[in-house]
């Protein structure tokens, strides 16, 4: 082997040896990263549970629900409007028990 291809060949291992250092100390410090809001952000809102959806029992003992989709808006702070997609009504969708 000529001199030359060993130094590539050399080269080219350290480099790769250093590549892969740099990204398995990238991966570990995003995966230990404090991903927490416990403290930092308080959470006013109440989330609001939309109402039961009237369903119908089918002779073979199957709940069967009449959902609609359709579009909307809806005012989520107030003073903004914003476009949405709901289940029988103008976001998100009733509850479903089945």
């Amino acid at each position: 082997m000529s001199r030359t291809k060993r130094v590539l060949l050399i080269s080219g291992s350290v480099l790769t040896a250093l590549a892969l250092l740099v990204a398995g100390a990238f991966l570990w410090l995003w995966t230990s990263a404090d991903v927490t809001t416990v403290g930092k952000e308080s959470f006013d809102n109440e989330l609001a549970i939309p109402p039961l959806a009237e369903s119908r029992v089918d002779k073979d003992g199957t709940r069967v629900f009449d959902l609609r989709m359709r579009s909307g808006r809806k005012e989520f702070v107030d003073g903004r409007t914003t476009d949405t997609w709901g289940f029988n009504g103008d976001h998100l969708g009733p509850t479903l028990r089945a």
